[in-house]
């Protein structure tokens, strides 16, 4: 057997806690329950201090819930900048979004609200039945639904019309008398408490039984879904508007949705005023209509098409209006989107109908994770930026881990070719052993990112209104920064042609959104490019095609750009030990498990490569040198566990035991893990069987701990664990 099984250090693991891949934070329940705090390895790891004394002064002093970075070395001023400036950041682009929203379907809720005041009745004897055409992502037709019952409520206190609006859902519709118990209830709920008084309250459990027939009565004799209660209270109040929405239609039983039409429109002759409107996810709702409604429903309506703004041209309106403006160069918007994470979110919008609440959340997601764990941020604090020999040592250094500053002195050093080039040696020198020029490339480096982002923008604008609108801008921004701009020129070339063709001028509203400078950093190739297209000098394709060269180079700039890291938001992560790019976050729907893969390390894909390809590890010199120099030599077989994970990646999903051994068994070579042990030929069969057997059983072990296989109801059958995202 090899000295690496025989050695009992090796029971170490058979330790449960040593083979765990992801670990459970819990406070103790005492300290739960008396609201006491007790962070230990946490507090002595991020804070440097093995008592709790540290952060709880943190808690309670400083009201901050961003950590001391730099170990517990970062001053808790600084911490305070940090916060303070996530907040103040995170607030004004809350406002913008929440303006844009505000602004998104105002047209469309200004038709409906006319549509259902409207005094007349527009069918004549037919229901009034208003088609919303919404999208398919259900949290964003909440939302618009939700927003366009506030527009009512403010609207009807200037017009001084009274409307109640009750909502429902298909959930709560699963036969015709639960549907009108809660427009019952809901509408007596938002007109007087007197009247819902008087209503009986109903268990759960009527709600959806169709067979109960002992219904609970009110005072007046009448059951609490009995739509009488309503039109009684209407006949004493006329100018009452009743508007009844469905905010889910297509998930409704058909035969509710015609039972509960046929009911409306039997009461239009007491009902002065009552409309219906269904939310739609269908784009065609003529085809939705026909496959829906039976012709009987279908004659006695009388139908109006209102269609909201399309979700994902909304998404792209804010992106654009929160990174892609030229006002955006003022302190509270100092980030630019970095390429990788621009190419997530465009991903993601394009391809998949995303509400807008979780493009807003990913969004603050970045900011929080940015500012929470980046110990340079606070160098967007200008105050800050101003107390440059006050700044202690530790954030310089921390400049100087940036691989952009790396890079440029990798560069420097490329650059010395003899004893002659003395001032590159002294540069050299002095970046990485003083910080008075760290600070000097500092400064320069936040005006070559203002200059850059003046120009990107610049070029995102341009080539977006040239291109008629055809491109979505924030495409165009991603394909300048991942050096795609050129591929852009040549998908549209047709279309640059027909300028020339049609004696093709600037539009005016691609010249009030470009700026050719900004206080003392302008943009001369956009001005050159607006001032040749004005004056017709030359041949539009040429002038076209020369200014999208110049923004080829742009994605030079980004990397050529010192510390240009830290004016980018990434949605990643650095260590601050080696400032390696460390993927903290994806971006998904279920913030629960995505707060847990925060905490939880990426091991999957280092353990596959460490059980495929064990070399990686073992191959190194280190370990081959210690191997010989205690008379090892080279295993002729693999480990184990590496020769099981061998068998286990080609086995189906359910795996049975034995025939996962016999696999395992063969898989070896017999002389070869005789001669490896130094067994005669003629060793025993049945002792072989146990030796493969006490491999197959610690691997089987191994992995399982790992969370590659996990044990079946039935004793003598294996599963394969999958993990999230592979």
């Amino acid at each position: 057997m090899p000295k690496r099984l025989r050695d009992p250090t090796s029971l170490e693991l058979l330790n449960h806690d040593t083979q765990k891949t992801h670990y459970f934070l819990e406070r103790d329940s005492k300290k739960r329950r008396q609201n006491k705090a007790d962070f230990g390895f946490f507090n002595s790891t991020f804070y440097g201090s093995d008592s709790n004394n540290g952060i709880e002064e943190l808690i309670s002093s400083s009201s901050s819930y961003f950590p001391r970075l730099f170990r517990g070395k970062e001053p808790l001023e600084n911490v305070k900048i940090r916060q303070k400036l996530f907040e103040e950041i995170w607030r004004n682009q809350s406002a913008t979004i929440t303006s844009n929203l505000n602004d998104t379907n105002t047209y469309v809720y200004n038709r409906l609200y006319e549509y259902i005041t409207t005094s007349e009745n527009i069918g004549s004897e037919k229901l009034n039945v208003g088609f919303l055409l919404l999208g398919s992502n259900t949290a964003n037709n909440i939302r618009v639904l939700s927003e366009f019952r506030s527009f009512c409520k403010c609207k009807a206190a200037e017009t001084k019309d009274i409307v109640r609006i009750i909502q429902i859902e298909a959930k709560s519709c699963q036969n015709i008398k639960s549907a009108l118990r809660e427009v019952v209830l809901q509408f007596f709920k938002s007109s007087t408490t007197d009247v819902l008084e008087q209503l009986d309250q109903v268990d759960e459990e009527d709600a959806v039984d169709d067979d109960d027939e002992e219904e609970s009565s009110k005072g007046n004799g009448r059951v609490n879904y009995d739509f009488d209660n309503v039109e009684e209270y209407l006949r004493g109040q006329p100018h009452v508007k009743l508007v009844v929405v469905i905010q889910d239609t297509d998930s409704m039983i058909s035969q509710v949705l015609h039972q509960m039409i046929k009911l409306l429109y039997s009461y239009l002759d007491r009902i002065p005023h009552i409309r219906l409107l269904l939310g739609v996810s269908s784009s065609n709702i003529s085809q939705w209509i026909n496959s829906t409604l039976d012709n009987q429903t279908r004659t006695i309506i009388h139908g109006a098409k209102f269609k909201t703004n399309d979700n994902q041209k909304v998404i792209f309106t804010i992106a654009n209006n929160l990174f892609l403006r030229n006002h955006q160069h003022d302190s509270l918007s100092p980030l630019m989107l970095d390429p990788q994470l621009t190419a997530i979110l465009y991903d993601r919008m394009s391809n998949a109908d995303n509400s807008v609440d979780t493009f807003v959340q990913e969004l603050k997601l970045c900011y929080m994770i940015y500012f929470y764990q980046n110990p340079l941020a606070v160098f967007h604090d200008t105050n800050f930026s101003d107390k440059t020999s006050k700044i202690p040592e530790e954030y310089f250094e921390t400049f100087k881990k940036l691989p952009s500053f790396k890079r440029f002195i990798e560069k420097r050093v490329f650059e010395y070719k003899s004893s002659k080039d003395k001032q590159i040696k002294n540069e050299v020198i002095s970046l990485i052993d003083l910080n008075d020029p760290v600070k000097v490339f500092l400064e320069s480096s936040k005006a070559q990112f203002l200059k850059f982002k003046l120009k990107v923008i610049n070029a995102c604008n341009i080539l977006h209104g040239l291109l008629k609108h055809k491109r979505e801008k924030l495409e165009v921004y991603k394909m300048i920064l991942n050096n795609e701009v050129l591929d852009l020129f040549m998908d549209s070339q047709h279309h640059f042609k027909n300028f020339e063709v049609n004696s093709y001028y600037v539009p005016e509203d691609i010249i009030s959104e470009y700026e050719s400078e900004f206080g003392t950093i302008s943009d001369e190739n956009a001005a050159l490019f607006i001032d040749r297209i004005e004056n017709q000098t030359g041949n539009i394709l040429e002038i076209v095609q020369s200014y999208i060269t110049q923004v080829s180079d742009y994605y030079k700039d980004f990397h050529g750009t010192v510390f240009h890291e830290n004016w980018f938001l990434t949605g990643f992560g650095y260590s601050t030990d080696d400032m390696k790019k460390v993927k903290l976050m994806s971006l998904e729907e279920n913030y629960e498990n995505l707060m847990i893969n925060l905490l939880r390390p990426n091991l999957r894909m280092a353990l596959e490569t460490g059980l495929s390809t064990p070399s990686l590890y073992l191959g190194n010199y280190l370990i081959q040198n210690h191997l010989q120099n205690n008379g090892f030599t080279k295993s002729r077989i693999k480990a184990p566990i590496s020769q099981l994970f061998q068998v286990y990646k080609d086995a189906p999903v359910t795996i049975n035991i034995y025939d996962m051994y016999t696999a395992f068994k063969y898989s070896y070579n017999r002389k070869d893990v005789l001669a490896e042990l130094g067994l005669e030929d003629n060793f025993p069969d049945n002792k072989y069987e146990k030796l493969m057997f006490s491999w197959f059983s610690q691997s089987c072990f191994e992995m399982t701990q790992m969370g590659f296989l996990k044990e079946k109801p039935k004793a003598d059958y294996l599963e394969k664990a999958i993990w999230r995202g592979v």
